[in-house]
């Protein structure tokens, strides 16, 4: 469950190390006006996290108005360079081995249902036929993963999902990028996906 509608400070004055960042902190790697699709992915082992990994750089490949994205992921910066390096060579990402950011934005871990349920193994099904396979996990099995736009500091759209193959239409994630104009203009509302829970949130004010 989301702690905050707008990032706090300390959120975005954290360092940060990673995987192709600037220098500093969590600020220093967002844009001060264009949206930003933050992806807390579970563990780099899990077929799950490559399959999201992969989608998205295909995503992004074939539709200009994709939005820059940021991964987060729990493992060391080596584990991360090795890992990118394989399945998307030009993606940013933030490492997290105390999981500050995932406990800040409100990511759980799940349980035996989240995580071996039989929504998670039809979920497995999908990533499997697509060629994505688990591998040795180098970090809590039972993290779940989270999907955030966030614009200027503030949290707009939020996917808060149910298992961990749960996730939203990768390839529609500019859909959600003109649903943020809609909630400038005050209209935010909610909206309920098949398998997760996908939210337009109204921003608060901006913390920081």
């Amino acid at each position: 469950m989301l702690k905050y509608r707008s990032l706090t400070k300390e959120i975005l004055d954290r360092p940060v190390d990673g995987v192709s960042l600037k220098s500093g902190t969590l600020r220093n790697q967002l844009h001060p006006s264009k949206p930003v699709l933050m992806v807390f992915l579970r563990h780099l082992g899990c077929q799950f996290c490559k399959e999201t990994v992969r989608d998205i750089r295909n995503a992004q490949n074939l539709d200009p108005e994709y939005p820059n994205v940021l991964f987060f992921f729990q493992e060391s910066v080596e584990a991360g360079q090795a890992f990118f390096n394989q399945f998307w060579p030009r993606a940013k990402g933030i490492s997290d081995p105390d999981l500050f950011f995932y406990t800040e934005f409100g990511i759980p871990a799940g349980g035996l249902l989240e995580v071996a349920g039989p929504r998670a193994l039809l979920a497995g099904l999908r990533a499997t036929a697509k060629g994505n396979l688990h591998s040795w996990p180098g970090g809590n099995i039972w993290q779940m993963p989270g999907f955030f736009i966030v614009s200027g500091g503030q949290i707009f759209w939020s996917h808060q999902c149910q298992h961990a193959g749960d996730r939203p239409p990768i390839k529609r994630m500019t859909y959600f990028l003109h649903s943020i104009k809609l909630n400038r203009s005050g209209h935010a509302g909610n909206q309920s996906e098949a398998s997760g829970k996908t939210t337009r949130i109204k921003p608060a004010v901006r913390v920081g």
